[in-house]
């Protein structure tokens, strides 16, 4: 198995200007047994991606190749300035509007600089993730990160044309937006429907006319929160995988899976069970050919009030989850050229075009990728964050972690109760 299947997520990467994934946490990441690394590219509250904050993302992606760690770029609602009434603005229902081109853009334009040394870029986090029942209805209000899924397609296929020529020599891959399925009673979400709807998008006629392949990714993301108080169901796991690939064969894809976040906390299971859990998810997605990677979905606990997702608590005492993963990776195989960023799957050799081609679909054009004015943040948007919540919005992972975050504080109002 590349060592790269194997990943985690440490977390912003960058905190009020200062890099905290650097050489120090990059060599912690290695010797717990990642062989690849989850970077959320964050604005953090500026208001493009001036040179400063480019600077500082290239030293986090040149620490983590320095120790031979595969870099998984996410590009989410936090690269790009605007919140969930503009990227869900689309009255006339194709599924652009001036935050997809923004987007886009920005996407093209951090791919660039990046080039050689990020191949897999994940596009979203959890687009499925709502926190209204009328969702369907009032998409601008549907809390989460929830993205209608045309405007999701927009987004990808954009992405591709003005990639074009990263596409064409394979120095670049997409992830769909990690999906997220959740088995909680509270906030049950299952991935499935909105996959099948993000396949049901006529954007991918326009790709395939052009290009000979209907889906600009390689990968098809999915984040994992079942069994979160318990052990590990590996029957109930499995069944869900078979779901989704039985949904994309139905759509003539063949794209592997990547798990690109699942975990479970020590707070409402233990240490023991969070390793054994590990280690049991870890050997079933190993054994399907179907999945090319997991990244577990924390490192290090933020505070002691937060759900403890880490391999590690908040003042650095390993877990014994810590061991499972080191573990699991063991005997793994180093990666040569690029590991499992290389870009085996569908949106690789692909042919025709240049970048300067018009966006599919057309609509609104232009759009400030580097720089301009600020927009209505999307932070209190971010799942299990209150409106008002404006303190918790630069948490890297509150959006994965909106079901543990939810149940956390029902436990805890349970306790002050009694």
């Amino acid at each position: 198995m590349p060592c790269a299947f194997y990943g985690i997520d440490p977390g912003a990467p960058v905190k009020a200007g200062a890099v905290t994934l650097d050489a120090e946490r990059a060599e912690q990441l290695a010797r717990a047994g990642a062989g690849a690394v989850r970077v959320e590219f964050q604005l953090d509250g500026d208001d493009g991606w001036g040179e400063d904050r480019l600077a500082e993302y290239d030293a986090v992606i040149d620490a983590l190749r320095a120790e031979g760690l595969d870099p998984l770029g996410l590009l989410s609602h936090r690269t790009v300035e605007g919140g969930q009434p503009l990227w869900n603005d689309d009255p006339d229902g194709d599924g652009n509007n001036r935050y997809v081109e923004e987007f886009a853009d920005t996407a093209q334009a951090l791919m660039t600089r990046f080039a050689g040394r990020v191949v897999r870029w994940e596009i979203w986090s959890q687009p499925n993730c709502v926190e209204n029942a009328n969702y369907a209805v009032d998409p601008e209000n549907a809390g989460c990160t929830y993205v209608l899924p045309r405007v999701l397609a927009q987004i990808l296929a954009q992405i591709r044309v003005r990639n074009e020529a990263l596409f064409n020599v394979d120095k670049i891959s997409l992830i769909t937006g990690g999906l997220l399925a959740s088995d909680d009673a509270a906030v049950p979400l299952s991935a499935v429907d909105y996959l099948r709807e993000l396949y049901d998008q006529r954007v991918w006629d326009e790709l395939e006319d052009r290009y000979g392949e209907r889906y600009p990714w390689s990968y098809l993301g999915h984040q994992l929160f079942v069994n979160q108080f318990s052990e590990v169901d590996p029957v109930a796991l499995t069944g869900y995988l078979d779901e989704v690939r039985d949904v994309a064969e139905a759509a003539d894809d063949e794209s592997a899976l990547v798990v690109t976040g699942m975990a479970w906390a020590t707070a409402f299971v233990g240490e023991e069970v969070q390793a054994a859990n590990l280690t049991t998810s870890f050997e079933l997605l190993a054994d399907r050919q179907d999945v090319a990677g997991v990244v577990w979905a924390s490192f290090q606990d933020a505070t002691s009030d937060d759900p403890s997702y880490g391999l590690i608590d908040d003042t650095g005492v390993e877990k014994l989850a810590l061991d499972a993963l080191s573990d699991a990776a063991a005997g793994c195989e180093p990666d040569e050229g690029g590991g499992t960023g290389s870009g085996s799957g569908s949106s690789g050799g692909s042919s025709g075009g240049g970048v300067s081609a018009p966006p599919p679909g057309g609509g609104v054009q232009g759009g400030r990728p580097i720089d301009g004015k600020r927009r209505e943040s999307a932070c209190s948007l971010a799942a299990g964050a209150p409106r008002e919540g404006a303190a918790l919005c630069h948490v890297g992972w509150l959006a994965l972690f909106g079901v543990g975050a939810l149940a956390f504080r029902r436990s805890r109002q349970t306790r002050s109760a009694l």
